[in-house]
């Protein structure tokens, strides 16, 4: 949140993966996976059908 001040992150901590999701623009799906690699995390991009 420090780095992405301007973006929505919520963690969904009942799930057993521990979902983030991230809302928002001018950023990537890889800016915020690399982000977390750096500091000891893993993530993967699970898109999202908003027309489903």
């Amino acid at each position: 949140m420090q780095i992405y001040p301007y973006l929505r992150i919520t963690f969904d901590l009942e799930d057993e993966d521990r979902m983030m999701r991230v809302e928002g623009f001018f950023f990537t799906a890889d800016d915020v996976i690399n982000c977390l690699k750096e500091n000891g995390y893993r993530g993967i991009y699970l898109p999202i059908d908003f027309d489903q």
